[in-house]
């Protein structure tokens, strides 16, 4: 029967993908209302999917989902993170995060660990919360049917699916914080605090301090500082969990295979998330923007952990986030700006391949890539990073800056955005024939993003039309103007890492290579590659064994505790 089963799927699946090439191309105008209308979530089944919002103003997702079979994935979010703490407040929203599973009004002496590990759930400072610049959340992974009985009367006779529920509504509205629970917990985020303290640790912290300089984000970094974390008290963390922790700013999401209907899940979701009421407490975070600083900033570091030298190159951009707002979801001008960066990506990505990887090209560094990060509600960051060879910083910086020039002055070759076309109709091709199999957790975690950041979550079919219709309908030239983006201008950082005993470059060298290649685009002196006019095979690159042990993953902005 499994045999006969993994096959069924493996059929619906190459069915699926076989009607994506043939789905109908959406209008914009009749079927959605124009451009610049939010998006409907999807399922559009009521029986399989539901959102809402309180009357406390509580925010919910439920859906409906059978992978896998038997388990739940629920998550509750706040708009509340380390950007709202005060300078005497550094540290307490992770804090508070931390006291959750310590106790709250109904549960004690780290009960809902118990809850947690009972139904072989893993447990860790990162896998059931996490505290960020602008959110607060936590997850629980559940079984659906489980009705053993527990030692806290409060979990006796209710299934793992309504503990589930409870643990998240005490720590919406029941996180204890009493004094003898917070000098019991400093000790472990003290120790997570030390563990941020490593060269590599204190790399990444000063490249996000230089990216965010001069907003309120800077000095905000989730973890804390030491002087809060040994010295808050209780009464201060308290008032910034009744200031925070209102409904208002809360969603829960619930995606699973749960065997009550929907409308049961609903009024339990309605039973346990009804209290409080909305309160004043401001939904307005466009005081917390960030600022685009206009002149480079130079990093020059060394790590005692790398074994190669390092360039990232970042520039800042300033986004509209609908979800902060108004909890709109993004329009269709949103959703068609997002593949036009991933196509830049995508394009911009197999350049550097091609430097890095082509016998007849002198290898300015060992592998490079770039990546379009979301730094807090209201910005993105584009990276490129390149490791290279020991002392050979100023080599691949100009490399990488040259190839940006290159993109504004010479565009891409039409090829090479046809490539990239063509990976991401793939890709989309592959969601939708897995589209019927999509885990829950991953469900969950993009109705998590729609509450926070107003990001789509839509319907099968119609997510593949939007993608099969936006991405035939971008031109090569949409797709190189956002190399000017890219500019000294748009909050660009410049970072070097060197290895132990490593030479480093000077700040003014730095900055006299920036000048060069922005001196050479203006003039005119930054030509074609011919690598990007041919047709390369395998032949034409390095083998695999000689690349290998010079991969470097990228510089990634992700900054959760």
């Amino acid at each position: 029967m499994e045999g006969t089963t993994t096959t069924t799927t493996a059929t619906t699946g190459s069915r699926r993908s076989q009607a994506f090439k043939h789905l109908d191309p959406l209008d914009f105008e009749k079927e959605v209302g124009g451009f610049d209308v939010p998006l409907p979530l999807g399922p559009k089944e009521t029986d399989v999917f539901r959102c809402g919002t309180l009357e406390n103003g509580l925010r919910y997702y439920i859906r409906k989902n059978g992978h896998p079979k038997g388990r739940c994935a629920l998550s509750l979010a706040l708009r509340s993170g380390s950007i709202h703490e005060k300078d005497s407040e550094q540290g307490v929203a992770h804090i508070l995060e931390h006291l959750a599973f310590r106790g709250t009004e109904k549960f004690s002496n780290y009960d809902i660990v118990h809850f947690l590990e009972s139904i072989g759930a893993d447990f860790g400072a990162d896998q059931n919360a996490y505290t960020s610049f602008d959110e607060t959340v936590y997850e629980l992974f559940v079984p659906c049917d489980s009705t053993e009985a527990k030692k806290n009367k409060e979990l006796e006779n209710l299934t793992s699916f309504d503990r589930a529920l409870l643990v998240l509504s005490q720590f919406a509205f029941g996180i204890r914080a009493t004094k003898e629970d917070l000098d019991l917990e400093r000790g472990t985020v003290l120790e997570e605090w030390r563990g941020g303290r490593s060269s590599q640790s204190r790399v990444f912290e000063a490249h996000w301090k230089a990216t965010l300089k001069g907003s309120k984000y800077e000095n905000r970094l989730p973890i804390g500082i030491e002087d809060v974390i040994r010295n808050v008290t209780a009464e201060e963390v308290q008032a910034f969990r009744d200031q925070w922790y209102v409904p208002q700013r809360m969603c829960v999401a619930i995606v699973g295979d749960f065997v009550e209907g929907i409308e049961e899940v609903e009024e339990k979701v309605r039973a346990n998330f009804s209290k409080g009421s909305a309160s004043p407490s401001s939904n307005d975070h466009r005081r917390f923007e960030v600022k685009v600083n206009e002149k480079p900033q130079i990093l020059v570091q060394t790590d005692k952990e790398a074994t190669q030298s390092i360039v990232n190159i970042s520039f800042m951009q300033q986004i509209l986030c609908p979800g902060w707002l108004s909890g709109e979801t993004w329009t269709i001008k949103m959703y068609r700006d997002m593949i036009k960066e991933d196509l830049f990506e995508a394009a911009l990505n197999a350049r550097l391949f091609r430097r890095s990887h082509t016998k007849s090209t002198s290898q300015p560094f060992f592998s490079a890539s770039c990546s379009n990060d979301h730094v807090c509600w209201n910005a993105d960051c584009m990276a490129l990073s390149a490791s290279c060879k020991r002392g050979g910083t100023l080599c691949a910086l100009e490399a990488l800056l040259v190839e940006l020039g290159r993109i504004r002055s010479q565009g891409f070759e039409r090829r090479e955005i046809e490539a990239a076309r063509m990976e991401l109709l793939s890709d989309a091709e592959g969601h939708y024939a897995d589209s019927n199999k999509r885990k829950s957790e991953e469900l969950r975690e993009e109705y998590v993003g729609n509450f926070l950041r107003g990001e789509p979550v839509l319907d099968s079919t119609f997510e593949a039309r939007i993608n099969s219709t936006l991405l035939k309908s971008i031109t090569v030239e949409e797709v190189q103007a956002l190399a000017l983006n890219f500019t000294m201008s748009n909050g660009m950082v410049i970072q070097t890492i060197e290895p132990p005993g490593g030479s480093k470059p000077s700040s003014t060298e730095i900055l006299e290579i920036v000048e060069k290649v922005y001196r050479m685009e203006s003039d005119g002196e930054i030509e074609k590659h011919p690598d990007d006019e041919q047709r390369l095979s395998a032949e034409d690159l390095l083998p695999q064994e000689e690349l290998s042990h010079h991969k470097w993953e990228g510089f990634h902005h992700d900054i959760k505790y």
